[in-house]
Formats: C-alpha cells, sequence, structure tokens
C-alpha cells in the first residue's frame, strides 16, 4: 500500500492528478443524477437518459484513468497507439450500459452484484486495452524459473 502511496505522490504530476480526481468526482455524481432522472421519465424518454448517464459515466471514468496516464512521470517517455486508446472508451460504455438496463430489472443484492460486476468487467477491460496501447521505448523479457527455491 504505501508503495503505491509513494508512486503516486512522487512519480506523478500533482495537478494532473488533482484533475483527474475532480473528474471522477464529478462525472460520477452526474451518471448517478441523470440515472435518477430517468426513473422519473416515461419509458420513451428513459432510454435515452440512460444512454446518457452510461456515456458520462463511462467517459468520465476513462477520463480519469488517462489523465492518471498523462500524469506519470517515470523514467522512460510514454506514447499513446491513437485508435487502441479510442477503442479503450467503448469498454465501460457498453459495461455501464448493460449494468444500467440490469439494475432496473433486478433491484436485490444479486441485482447489485451483478451490475457491480459488469460494471467492474468493464473498467478492467478498459484498463487493459489502454494499457495495451501505451507505446514505451522497452522490451519486456522473462527470466526463465530457477529450480532453486522452490
Amino acid at each position: 500500500m504505501l508503495d503505491i502511496v509513494g508512486c503516486i505522490l512522487g512519480q506523478h504530476d500533482p495537478w494532473l492528478t488533482l484533475s483527474a480526481l475532480g473528474v471522477c468526482v464529478l462525472g460520477l455524481v452526474a451518471l448517478f443524477l441523470l440515472d435518477d432522472r430517468s426513473q422519473e421519465c416515461v419509458e420513451a424518454r428513459r432510454r435515452n437518459w440512460i444512454v446518457s448517464a452510461a456515456l458520462t459515466g463511462a467517459v468520465s471514468i476513462w477520463c480519469t484513468h488517462f489523465l492518471a496516464m498523462l500524469a506519470y512521470r517515470g523514467p522512460l517517455p510514454l506514447g499513446f497507439d491513437l485508435p487502441l486508446t479510442m477503442v479503450s472508451v467503448a469498454a465501460p460504455c457498453m459495461a455501464i450500459w448493460v449494468a444500467l438496463h440490469h439494475i432496473r430489472r433486478r433491484r436485490g443484492l444479486l441485482g447489485c452484484l451483478a451490475a457491480g460486476g459488469v460494471t467492474t468487467f468493464g473498467v478492467s477491460a478498459m484498463h487493459l486495452i489502454g494499457m495495451s496501447a501505451l507505446i514505451v521505448p522497452a522490451q519486456i523479457r522473462t527470466c526463465p524459473r530457477s529450480s532453486h527455491g522452490r
């Protein structure tokens, strides 16, 4: 845990990190406000509000992640593959949209757990796709496992 805090404090630009936090908070507040609004509408308009809520939540999560990646000040320069970076925003959009639709039908504990699981899967996919879009002047090598010590 202290390694993570040390990395954030020592290797991230504080203003971009605070910006990422602000985007996250404002975007998720907007997500819940839009979702509440969808419950007050007739069915024909409800779908539009749910789409708006899903897009707002997903894009704010994506922006939070991307700002945090931009804030990182490591020893190697970082670049981003633009098409793959843009694809990474689709995963949380679809996942949150599915979760919001699912939670309408099943309001109990199992419905909430399922919606949370779907959202977690979408955000995890976004993270993995976004990290694979990194362009870093380095090579990843695996070391052969030693037969000692195990």
